[in-house]
């Protein structure tokens, strides 16, 4: 069973977008003091916060992950390479509810690193989620929200500018977006189409239409995502509203729904506060 959250929570989290309270900075700092030594010392240095993101990306199947290890003894070598594994096994604890924040932990250290650094670090991010020959929801939020925010500030790509000031301009993109946090917060079908449904009425945006199950995949969220960072400020915060809306339909929001809407809004660039969960959730594949 997939952890859940409190739904008051999550709607208090949308509430604070860009304006974190006294209480958050509380809770992400105790979070960061129950955290193991070792995986805090990691995150200081731009060679162990690379370790972190890594180990995050190695698959549970025996057969993949020795592809991927390969991938980073040719490319960062056997030590840094075994520092990774070891890095695994000090989050696997942490690995299934706390993915998000782990990121937000590393994400100033890695911008220490030098471009030739970042060059090699993404390669390395790219070969590891393409060794499955299949992007799961998981790998995808680690890989864009990292190489999103290190992109912009190595200037592989520039900050996009707004250019969408209505909700149509960027309709296919956001149908998609939406759908997608539907099915996954709902496995009900007719639970989803009413959470979709509930979405667009909280902000009055009637002419979304969802979007098949079978027409979702994570293969074109890197286009839905390229297409909805052009949204401007006011219409960003409508989206998350409708996504808060869709995924708390039923007075519940699983993690995993909940951790794909505050990816949604690092990537927008509207960060949205972590909820700590205490526990073991499910790990989603």
């Amino acid at each position: 069973v997939a952890a859940g959250i409190p739904l008051n929570e999550a709607l208090n989290a949308l509430e604070n977008i860009g304006d974190v309270s006294e209480e958050q900075v509380d809770a992400a700092k105790l979070w960061q003091q129950q955290l193991p030594d070792a995986v805090r010392e990691h995150a200081e240095n731009p060679y162990g916060a690379q370790a972190l993101i890594l180990a995050l990306l190695l698959n549970n199947e025996v057969a993949t992950e020795a592809k991927q290890l390969d991938v980073l003894n040719e490319v960062i070598g056997e030590l840094h390479t075994s520092n990774v594994v070891q890095v695994q096994k000090l989050l696997a604890e942490l690995i299934d509810t706390q993915t998000l924040p782990l990121i937000d932990l590393t994400l100033p250290t890695l911008k220490e690193m030098t471009p030739d650094q970042y060059e090699r670090f993404k390669s390395c991010v790219n070969q590891l989620v393409l060794a499955d020959e299949r992007l799961d929801l998981r790998e995808w939020i680690i890989r864009r929200v990292v190489l999103q925010h290190l992109d912009e500030h190595y200037q592989h790509s520039k900050k996009p500018i707004a250019k969408y000031f209505v909700l149509g301009s960027a309709k296919e993109s956001i149908e998609i977006m939406l759908s997608m946090l539907a099915y996954i917060e709902h496995a009900d079908e007719a639970e989803a189409v009413a959470s979709f449904e509930t979405a667009k009425r909280s902000v009055g945006a009637g002419a979304l239409r969802m979007v098949s199950k079978e027409k979702l995949t994570t293969d074109i969220l890197d286009l839905v995502m390229d297409d909805m960072v052009l949204l401007n400020p006011p219409l960003k915060k409508r989206f998350l509203q409708a996504s808060v809306s869709c995924i708390s339909h039923d007075g519940e929001v699983s993690l995993q729904a909940y951790e794909l809407t505050r990816a949604i809004a690092s990537c927008l660039d509207c960060p949205m506060p972590p909820v700590f969960v205490s526990g073991q959730g499910a790990r989603s594949t």
